[in-house]
């Protein structure tokens, strides 16, 4: 899967 902008984002906030 390509890595999206969005997705980074998300990542950061459930890693918390």
């Amino acid at each position: 899967k390509p890595t999206n902008p969005m997705t980074i984002v998300h990542r950061a906030i459930i890693t918390g």
